[in-house]
Protein backbone atom coordinates (compact mmCIF):
# COMPACT_ATOMS: atom_id res chain seq x y z
CA UNK A 1 0.00 0.00 0.00
CA UNK A 2 1.11 3.49 -0.78
CA UNK A 3 0.39 6.81 0.53
CA UNK A 4 1.33 10.02 0.43
CA UNK A 5 0.65 13.33 1.93
CA UNK A 6 0.51 16.71 0.06
CA UNK A 7 0.44 20.42 1.07
CA UNK A 8 -1.28 21.72 -1.54
CA UNK A 9 -2.09 25.41 -0.81
CA UNK A 10 -5.45 25.50 -2.04
CA UNK A 11 -6.48 22.39 -4.72
CA UNK A 12 -9.05 24.68 -7.14
CA UNK A 13 -6.46 24.18 -9.67
CA UNK A 14 -4.64 21.52 -8.85
CA UNK A 15 -7.29 18.53 -9.45
CA UNK A 16 -6.05 17.29 -12.81
CA UNK A 17 -2.64 17.51 -11.99
CA UNK A 18 -3.26 15.40 -8.21
CA UNK A 19 -5.03 12.66 -10.09
CA UNK A 20 -2.57 12.62 -12.63
CA UNK A 21 -0.03 11.95 -9.98
CA UNK A 22 -1.89 9.62 -8.16
CA UNK A 23 -2.37 7.04 -11.00
CA UNK A 24 0.97 7.76 -12.29
CA UNK A 25 2.86 6.95 -8.99
CA UNK A 26 0.24 3.78 -7.87
CA UNK A 27 -0.84 5.86 -4.50
CA UNK A 28 -3.37 4.20 -2.58
CA UNK A 29 -4.38 7.06 0.03
CA UNK A 30 -3.42 10.48 -0.46
CA UNK A 31 -3.78 12.87 2.62
CA UNK A 32 -4.61 16.72 0.98
CA UNK A 33 -3.61 19.50 3.23
CA UNK A 34 -4.70 23.46 3.18
CA UNK A 35 -6.98 22.44 0.62
CA UNK A 36 -8.89 25.92 0.97
CA UNK A 37 -11.77 24.21 0.53
CA UNK A 38 -15.61 24.99 2.42
CA UNK A 39 -18.21 22.33 3.77
CA UNK A 40 -17.78 18.41 4.73
CA UNK A 41 -18.73 15.40 2.67
CA UNK A 42 -17.31 12.44 0.67
CA UNK A 43 -17.38 12.56 -3.37
CA UNK A 44 -16.63 9.80 -5.55
CA UNK A 45 -14.05 11.21 -8.32
CA UNK A 46 -13.13 8.05 -10.85
CA UNK A 47 -10.57 5.57 -9.21
CA UNK A 48 -10.71 7.47 -5.59
CA UNK A 49 -13.19 8.45 -3.00
CA UNK A 50 -12.08 11.78 -1.62
CA UNK A 51 -13.75 12.77 2.10
CA UNK A 52 -13.21 16.18 3.07
CA UNK A 53 -13.57 18.44 5.94
CA UNK A 54 -13.18 22.48 5.59
CA UNK A 55 -14.86 25.71 6.90
CA UNK A 56 -18.06 26.70 6.87
CA UNK A 57 -19.69 28.17 3.39
CA UNK A 58 -19.81 31.35 5.16
CA UNK A 59 -16.05 31.95 6.14
CA UNK A 60 -12.97 32.85 3.84
CA UNK A 61 -11.59 29.59 2.53
CA UNK A 62 -9.00 28.65 4.58
CA UNK A 63 -6.90 25.77 6.03
CA UNK A 64 -8.80 21.90 4.96
CA UNK A 65 -7.73 18.61 4.52
CA UNK A 66 -8.76 15.63 2.05
CA UNK A 67 -8.30 12.57 2.10
CA UNK A 68 -8.29 10.36 -1.35
CA UNK A 69 -8.56 6.72 -0.86
CA UNK A 70 -8.15 4.48 -4.31
CA UNK A 71 -11.79 2.34 -4.47
CA UNK A 72 -10.83 -0.89 -3.77
CA UNK A 73 -9.53 -0.47 -0.48
CA UNK A 74 -12.37 2.32 0.43
CA UNK A 75 -15.76 0.56 2.63
CA UNK A 76 -18.57 2.65 3.04
CA UNK A 77 -18.79 2.43 6.72
CA UNK A 78 -15.61 5.23 6.58
CA UNK A 79 -17.83 7.47 5.73
CA UNK A 80 -20.20 7.43 8.75
CA UNK A 81 -17.71 7.99 10.73
CA UNK A 82 -16.92 11.47 9.42
CA UNK A 83 -18.27 14.18 11.13
CA UNK A 84 -21.12 16.05 8.67
CA UNK A 85 -21.02 13.68 5.63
Amino acid sequence: MKIATWNVRGIAEKMEELQTELLKRKIDIAILTETKNKNKGLEDIGNYVMIYCGVPTNQWAKSGVKVKVKQPRYRPGVAQRVPGS
